[in-house]
């Protein structure tokens, strides 16, 4: 998974990644099973105008 964290800079893709390893299928959706995930970008925290 290092490779993949240098590859993608972005949270957004990441989480997914992390999203599709980790949750089995066929669950529910307002399961507890669930995984929660917030992604973040790489510009997060950073004081920049709306891109």
């Amino acid at each position: 998974m290092k490779i993949l964290h240098e590859i993608i800079l972005e949270g957004g893709a990441l989480g997914i990644r992390i999203l599709y390893d980790e949750q089995q299928a066929g669950i529910e959706p307002f399961s507890a099973e669930n995984i929660l995930i917030f992604p973040t970008g790489p510009l997060t925290g950073i004081k920049t105008p709306n891109l």
